[in-house]
């Protein structure tokens, strides 16, 4: 028998290694992006990471890249990314929300 890797195991060593080439440069809520991204949008996701892992092997990016970037590319090419957000405030050193703030006053 020949040990001759399947089309499946060869797409999952290509995400992985696409993945490892993006993962030092990512910054901040980088990370966080991606992987929201990833589960919302499997595919275009997958295209993106090859496509940046491309231009960073050619050197065409060399910096690092941070969530907000991440994020304007996905909405840019119409992937619009939902992240939990919230707003919160700090009270005699203590992070309270928005709506405890609120129910409070």
């Amino acid at each position: 028998m020949s040990e001759k890797p399947t089309q499946k195991e060869e797409v999952s060593t290509e995400v992985a290694g696409a993945r490892e080439t993006i993962l030092p440069l990512l910054k901040g809520r980088a990370l966080e992006v991606l992987r929201t991204a990833e589960a919302q949008y499997p595919q275009a996701t997958t295209q993106i990471e090859d496509e940046l892992a491309r231009l960073i092997k050619e050197e065409k990016i060399k910096g690092p890249i941070s969530g907000e970037a991440l994020y304007t590319l996905f909405r840019r090419i119409g992937l619009r990314v939902r992240l939990k957000t919230k707003i919160v405030y700090i009270e005699d050193g203590k992070e309270k929300s928005l709506s405890e703030k609120l129910k409070g006053e």
